[in-house]
């Protein structure tokens, strides 16, 4: 079983948002304006208790209206925003139904709610809600499987069929009064192994997907039909885990880029960096380096000043985030490892160092600069660390220990001389039960805003969000 991040087993996470039980404010996405110094913001506050509202620069949510049904993304349109959601969607259960929800936040108010999709028969699909980069909705794109519901297996999915392995790929694209447009893509990712898609600056989709050893990105124009792909050959041992993450390159457009981390035949472990670029027509791929004893040496001798104390598990190293400038790229990695307890259910998450690499704008390593540090919790296996560029400047925000509690720290490199700093970001209030998310800062023009999560309580858990703002 291959294991993959968040695009991949959309049921996972809904299995493990269900098992927090109840929640108070529990923010879930965001749709930065960063003009208008605010958010749009899908929550949830109970088990089946979700919400959109609108979350200004200062942590404040300013009002919300509850959403029917497990929100599954949202994009903007026009002046209104379009909230997906699944109907009913039970825990271990397939989803059976989607709808898409019209909301015009200046009036506060629904306007119009349809079912843009519903499940043919019984077999998982995974849903894609893909925006631009400004966040307009371009499309959903909903890939059926050939994994069938059954009896046994996980969440009561049988042994037949395969979650990665596609038998359609529908494109929805909704106008502005929900009036939908569907097509079946004519991809060869159906009958391969599906990565992810994205969604472009021009309505178009890139489907990315792995087929007889090779790692195929295609290129779909917003009617679907099919413009051009790129291939470039890859080897690794499908039996083992492999992890990604991906990103349109907005500022050179008509680029896709790929961080892949996998272990080849010869069982060595490899990250990865692909960009399909469809303005040369050409993959730009950066030098193979074995994650392994050797190169946490390397990574030790090229940063004498890092003690490195967190890095033993130098090999579950993960790509987390590709952030781009005109002249330079960002892999962002981290080490996430698990224990397990007498049954095989994972009872501590570690996240431990992290890199960033840089890169040249043709993908060539620059320097890898790494953070020591270490964060544990056991509810979920988040990310512990994100990065967002502003000016002259890459700001990295990380949770890690400190003492019986956690600290959020805040490491600003400067991207002229890739020096970097770190200071502590204070907690809302004291107490050793705060827990920062990263990957939930909201990135604003003057200021970012820095999520604190606590939980409490015993049989029912009770989760609260705070916030703490950080000027750049």
């Amino acid at each position: 079983m291959k294991l993959l991040l968040q695009p991949k087993l959309l049921f996972l996470f809904t299995l493990l948002a269900c098992c927090l039980n109840a929640y108070s404010q529990k923010f879930t996405d965001y749709l930065i304006q960063p003009e208008q110094s605010e958010s749009h913001v899908l929550l949830r506050e109970g088990r089946k208790d979700y919400g959109f509202g609108l979350n200004d620069s200062k942590g404040n949510l300013k009002w919300q209206l509850p959403v029917p049904g497990e929100p599954l993304g949202m994009g903007k349109s026009g002046n209104n925003v379009i909230v997906i959601y699944a109907e009913d969607h039970k825990i271990f259960r397939l989803i059976k139904v989607i709808h898409a929800m019209l909301v015009e936040p200046a009036k506060k108010k629904v306007l119009k709610d349809v079912v843009i999709y519903t499940n043919p028969g019984k077999m998982a699909i995974q849903p894609e809600i893909l925006k631009d980069p400004a966040g307009n909705l371009s499309s959903v794109l909903v890939r059926q499987t050939t994994l069938k519901e059954g009896t046994g297996g996980f969440g009561g999915f049988g042994n037949a069929g395969s979650y990665e392995e596609s038998k359609t790929l529908t494109m929805i694209h909704l106008g502005d009064d929900l009036v939908s447009q569907t097509k079946d893509l004519k991809s060869i990712s159906l009958g391969s192994d599906y990565i992810v898609s994205y969604a472009g600056s021009n309505n178009e989709i890139y489907v990315c997907s792995y087929s007889n050893g090779q790692l195929v990105t295609e290129r779909f124009n917003g009617s679907g039909n099919k413009m051009s792909q790129l291939a470039t050959a890859l080897s690794y041992r499908k039996k083992d885990h492999y992890n990604f993450v991906a990103e349109y390159d907005s500022l050179r457009e008509n680029c896709f880029d790929l961080a892949f981390a996998y272990i080849n035949e010869k069982k060595d472990r490899f990250i990865r960096l692909f960009r399909f670029d469809f303005n040369n027509k050409k993959t730009v791929i950066t030098e193979p380096v074995i994650i392994d004893k050797d190169y946490l040496k390397t990574l030790k001798a090229d940063n004498p000043e890092s003690k490195l104390n967190h890095f033993t598990s130098i090999k579950f190293l993960r790509p987390l985030q590709v952030l781009n400038t005109p002249d330079q790229t960002f892999l962002i990695k981290e080490i996430q490892t698990a224990n397990a307890d007498s049954r095989g259910n994972v009872a501590t998450y570690f996240r431990l160092g992290a890199v960033i690499s840089v890169y040249s704008k043709d993908l060539k390593l620059i320097k890898d600069i790494p953070i020591d540090k270490i964060s544990s919790n056991g509810l979920w296996g988040m990310n512990q660390i994100h990065g967002h560029v502003k000016g002259n400047k890459l700001y990295i925000v990380t949770n890690e220990k400190n003492g019986l509690g956690n600290q959020a720290v805040l490491y600003t490199i400067n991207l002229d001389d890739l020096s970097m700093v770190s200071k502590n970001i204070p907690d809302p209030e004291s107490g050793v039960n705060w827990l920062t998310t990263p990957d939930d800062v909201q990135w604003y023009n003057n200021n970012f805003l820095v999520p604190f999560e606590r939980t409490k309580g015993s049989l029912k858990l009770k989760h609260n969000t705070e916030w703490a703002s950080e000027n750049y």
